[in-house]
């Protein structure tokens, strides 16, 4: 608690201890909205950066050395796309978010629904997260067959690369259903619960 928000919204409510608590408690609030929404546009926006910075990494690389055979190399291409897709979809979301609750601060009742609706857009990204990475073993599987049958790698080096970005993807896949399992969906139920309190 700081005992300067306090102190300041107990002289601006006239020392009314209910409506000093009740702006209290939406202040705090509105600080917790805030931060996960610059959070959530930093993380997306460093995704973004990362996908643009390899997508222009590949294509220079193609362009400039003739080195990609569509007809023959298309999963290369399918690995590049799809994590675009995600990325647009996860930023659909966030947008039709920010779009819905715009004056999050009109009442304790509008934040919590901010929040719950918060929580369904994480727990929506999350579901595009494992079809994201059930697809990927399949695509990845193709490119490196694709990659040996172009003679730009060897079987060896194809094994060792599968291994490699199977225990990547299992590890993200593990974190990512911990997050949803143990945090996002237990917190949708506790705001659904509250909600339900607060408004009954």
């Amino acid at each position: 608690m700081k005992i300067e928000t306090l102190e300041r919204l107990w002289r601006a409510h006239d020392h009314d201890m209910d409506r000093t608590a009740r702006a209290f408690l939406l202040e705090s609030l509105m600080r917790g909205i805030e931060r996960r929404r610059k959070g959530q546009t930093v993380f997306l926006l460093c995704v973004g950066a990362a996908l643009g910075t390899i997508t222009l990494v590949f294509g220079y690389d193609a362009l400039r050395h003739d080195s990609l055979d569509v007809t023959r190399e298309w999963g290369s291409l399918l690995m590049l796309v799809a994590p675009w897709v995600a990325l647009i979809l996860m930023m659909r979301a966030h947008d039709r978010h920010r779009r819905r609750f715009a004056d999050p601060a009109a009442s304790i009742a509008q934040s919590l629904q901010l929040r719950l609706d918060e929580n369904r857009a994480a727990r929506h990204s999350a579901v595009v997260m494992f079809w994201l990475m059930g697809l990927f073993p399949l695509v990845t599987g193709v490119t490196l067959w694709q990659l040996v049958g172009t003679d730009k790698m060897t079987a060896t080096q194809a094994v060792q690369g599968a291994l490699l970005f199977g225990g990547v993807l299992g590890a993200s896949t593990l974190l990512q259903a911990v997050r949803y399992l143990w945090f996002l969906r237990p917190e949708g139920a506790r705001l659904e619960r509250l909600l339900a309190e607060y408004a009954g």
